[in-house]
């Protein structure tokens, strides 16, 4: 069966700009196009977006019309996040952001860890390992300014995994550390070395990054 119905032309006003359970995937910094996908499901009176959020923050008139492809309204999860991923991979691979917000709304969406492992690790290209769950799932704790520069310093996954293991999220003074835009071989050899003091000298690492006064420096 196929997953498309016909495609549509919608106004800005029938979009729920209020649903963002699928914003997933970081924005487009060119902004959006005519001719960029933008996939939708119906939900009743109003259509929700399921990729291409772009549109929302266009400036566009409510009464602006754009084509959009819409989604089967009892598609499963599962085959929805194959359909956004495939379109995603046109573009570029995955951000490990984006396959935490993956993980995380399959969680919110009530599936078990066997199935998330069995059905959604496969999609995005990572190990059958449910300790994975977790640690995907801090990673969206992340704060906004620690994600832009993770992703435009382009970070393995690597680095992502190392603040999660490493007890660096939440820490305020690391934030203020990248407003100084160090490259990311300094970022990881900063945070390795500091990680490495605390877990030494019994520091906690919020009270060590504090103690730099990043905040005089920037």
């Amino acid at each position: 069966m196929n997953s498309f119905k016909k495609p549509l032309l919608l106004s800005i006003k029938q979009i729920d700009s209020t649903d963002l359970r699928f914003n997933i995937f970081e924005s487009d910094l060119t902004g959006y196009h005519f001719a960029d996908s933008v996939i939708l499901q119906n939900t009743g009176r109003v259509y929700r977006i399921l990729y291409g959020f772009e549109i929302l923050t266009a400036n566009l008139e409510p009464d602006y019309r754009f084509p959009a492809l819409c989604l089967s309204e009892k598609l499963p999860l599962v085959e929805i996040l194959e359909i956004i991923v495939t379109v995603q991979r046109r573009k570029r691979e995955l951000f490990p952001i984006e396959t935490a917000r993956i993980i995380h709304l399959a969680c919110q969406s009530g599936m078990s860890d066997d199935d998330i492992v069995d059905q959604v690790f496969s999609l995005l290209h990572l190990k059958p390992d449910p300790a994975l769950i977790a640690d995907y799932r801090q990673m969206i704790t992340l704060s906004k300014s620690m994600v832009r520069y993770l992703t435009d310093k382009h970070a393995p996954v690597k680095t992502w995994l190392n603040l999660v293991h490493r007890g660096l999220i939440g820490i305020p003074a690391l934030d203020k550390f990248i407003q100084l835009n160090p490259t990311l071989s300094i970022f990881e050899e900063i945070t390795t070395s500091l990680f490495e003091i605390s877990k030494r000298e019994s520091i906690r690492l919020d009270s060590l990054f504090e103690s730099l006064h990043w905040n005089g420096i920037v």
